[in-house]
């Protein structure tokens, strides 16, 4: 995988007390355009999906996890984790 060149990042918003209301989904919406609500799981969380093109950095990636969460607390939202899809 080339790290320089522009990739999809996913970034995964976890909402543990349920599916997040329509405010949330339309901040997410508002601030990265791309984004995929998943069916709820067992428990009743939802992950939340955020798709971003960009190179892939140690700062992109850990700027926007704060930068997610932070708009997200609120509504019960937090970004730990994320991924690259590559073959």
């Amino acid at each position: 995988m080339d790290l320089a060149a522009v990739q999809e990042v996913n970034f995964d918003v976890d909402f543990v007390d349920g599916p997040p209301d329509g405010e949330a989904i339309s901040t997410l919406r508002r601030m990265f355009k791309t984004i995929e609500v998943l069916e709820p799981l067992d428990d009743g969380s939802v992950c939340v999906v955020v798709t971003i093109k960009s190179e892939l950095t140690y700062a992109f990636v850990t700027e926007t996890q704060r930068e997610i969460t932070a708009l997200m607390q609120s509504y019960g939202g937090h970004c730990e984790s994320w991924g690259v899809w590559h073959s």
